[in-house]
């Protein structure tokens, strides 16, 4: 539709049919493809989801997720047939079609859910994750901080465009793209936010190995974006676990020469004496070397 101006107080653009280009019928997920619906709802919100049609309802056109600045656009597969969901934004990339290997399953489960997962024409997968959504246990809603119900793992629930979350995240894409390593052992971490973002969903899905190992690469936080991942650690203060007390004492030893930059969500005394009482029941993953202790 293209706008024309008008003069007067109060008076509305005139709207102009762009006949150029093939009508498209916006699609109610709710009674569309279910399979569709069901994949993007992992990284947003159905009534945030924008899904075109060609004009017959037969075939998607186009999808948008405007919160998160992303859109993918059907193009034909010429090798394989059909049309793939292709990437506005990561050019080369479009939604997975076939269910992954169980290395990436492995690899998906460290975010607790709320992932979709891209492939490209070489066999390379990328994992987006949305910006916009903050990742909680279920039960934390339920149950009263400090309960052991509270810090059990498992596929984590998202709270979407929650307003203070929003107002603190950078002014680019509202969603993070993790390449996969041609080994499908693990993923890179773009920016520093990624990073966080990935170390809270490990902390919260129980992957403590995971997190020693990136624990020595998280760097001083300067964004307000930052700042409110690495704070969101602190739901974390209460997790008893042995390897997550552990985990805490390695964060709190990468973070020691940044000093009060990045204030540590939790007291390191207190964790050390943890640690002490809990020595014999950490994994050998997490516990600290013997100079760190």
């Amino acid at each position: 539709l293209l706008g024309s101006e008008q003069k007067g107080v109060g008076a509305l653009p005139c709207l102009e049919v762009d006949s150029s280009k093939p009508a498209e019928v916006l699609v109610n997920l709710r009674q569309g493809s279910l399979t569709l619906a069901s994949l993007l709802a992992r990284i947003e919100d159905l009534s945030h989801i924008l899904v075109w049609s060609d004009a017959e309802g037969q075939h998607v056109q186009r999808v948008e997720l405007p919160r998160l600045y992303l859109s993918f656009e059907a193009r034909r597969n010429t090798e394989k047939g059909g049309n793939n969901l292709c990437c506005e934004q990561h050019s080369g990339y479009w939604l997975a079609r076939e269910p992954p290997g169980q290395s990436v399953r492995r690899l998906l489960a460290q975010w607790g859910g709320g992932t979709l997962l891209l492939e490209n024409g070489v066999g390379e997968h990328a994992v987006l994750v949305s910006a916009a959504a903050k990742p909680v246990r279920p039960a934390t809603w339920g149950a009263d901080r400090g309960t052991a119900e509270s810090q059990l793992p498992g596929q984590l629930v998202f709270q979407r465009g929650h307003e203070e979350w929003m107002k603190k995240l950078g002014d680019g894409m509202r969603h993070y793209r993790y390449d996969v390593h041609f080994s499908e052992a693990f993923a890179f971490t773009p920016t520093l936010s990624a990073g966080l973002y990935l170390l809270l969903c490990r902390f919260l899905t129980w992957h403590f190995a995971e997190v020693v190992a990136m624990a020595s690469i998280i760097a001083e936080a300067h964004t307000e974006e930052e700042k409110q991942l690495w704070k969101s650690l602190e739901i974390l203060d209460v997790d008893c676990h042995a390897d997550a007390i552990a985990c805490r004492l390695h964060l709190s030893l990468a973070m020691a020469p940044f000093g009060t930059n990045m204030k540590l969500p939790w007291q390191t005394d207190v964790q050390y004496l943890e640690y002490v009482r809990k020595r014999r029941l950490v994994s050998v993953a997490c516990a600290l070397e013997l100079e760190k202790e």
